[in-house]
């Protein structure tokens, strides 16, 4: 087996790599530092493409690739090994649904991916700003976080950023994402037992939409929307990377402000407002209703 064929089989099989791969090509002028949580974040993805996993949230800083591994690489590698997969992603902002929209058009049209995947081709007419259709009918719609996803359906709904760090600090702006997370979002699973929620975001408030999921069983629809959900046996899979741990623990030296030796006044001014607020732990603030696995 030549070298070529054993990349193409590794970035098939193995989401991590294909998320480097896909970092260099939406990315190519940034060097690319791999770290443990890439792997971490890549194999619960994988498990969520496999049906072991249907709800999982993520809370990680901002600048640690969340956004390529779960909105950009994701989408696409579940989409090369099943064209017919229809996806739904979402963010606070239209211009950064659109921007991610367009990275990850840039990797399913590149050349390798094509060559790793040759079932998955893009339709020609439907190829739009907010949305990829691909020939054997599977999709990638981007929307905002607020926005009508009327007569659209998905297998996989990927919450990425629900809400920016200014509106975190608004009581009505966080009620009114959780409202639509309910409301609308929910109801846009085709199939609400096995269909796949993913929320990765930003710990930015003590009751953002993070803890909401939790605490109000958001996570678990059972089609009657606005109601309280009773537990069918699922696991809310949690996921958390503290800033303050990737870098005590030296995975990324250099990255963050904190690994730097500045005065304490300014780098409470410049590490972010997830870290002048501190918001608690999911696990410590949450009434766990219905089975949580936490992994710290």
């Amino acid at each position: 087996m030549t070298e070529q064929r054993i990349l193409a089989a590794l970035l098939r099989e193995d989401l991590s790599s294909f998320i480097h791969k896909t970092f260099h090509t939406v990315a190519p002028a940034r060097c690319y530092l791999h770290n443990w949580h890439i792997d971490a974040i890549a194999w619960h993805l994988s498990l969520c493409a496999r049906g072991e996993i249907n709800r999982l949230i993520i809370t990680v800083p901002p600048r640690y690739l969340k956004s390529i591994c779960a909105t950009i690489a994701f989408p696409a590698w579940v989409l090369g090994h099943d064209p017919t997969q229809r996806s739904i992603t979402a963010s606070y902002a239209d211009a950064l649904a659109v921007n991610h929209a367009r990275l990850f058009r840039m990797v399913v049209v590149n050349p390798w991916y094509q060559r790793i995947f040759p079932r998955t081709r893009i339709d020609a007419k439907k190829n739009t700003e907010t949305e990829v259709t691909f020939t054997r009918g599977g999709y990638r719609l981007a929307t905002t976080v607020g926005g009508t996803l009327t007569g659209r359906g998905g297998d996989i709904v990927i919450v990425d950023d629900p809400i920016k760090a200014q509106d975190a600090l608004s009581k009505p702006l966080r009620r009114r994402v959780v409202e639509w997370f309910d409301t609308t979002l929910l109801s846009r699973l085709d199939d609400k037992e096995k269909g796949v929620i993913i929320v990765i975001m930003r710990r930015l408030h003590p009751d953002d939409l993070g803890v909401e999921l939790l605490d109000l069983r958001l996570m678990i629809p059972d089609g009657s929307l606005g109601a309280v959900r009773e537990c069918r046996a699922k696991t809310v899979h949690c996921l958390t990377f503290p800033r303050a741990q990737l870098v005590r623990m030296h995975i990324v030296p250099g990255r963050d402000l904190m690994d730097r030796p500045v005065a304490p006044k300014r780098r409470q001014r410049n590490t972010g407002l997830e870290i002048r607020r501190k918001p608690a732990p999911l696990r410590h603030i949450v009434s766990l209703r219905y089975p949580v696995e936490y992994i710290a």
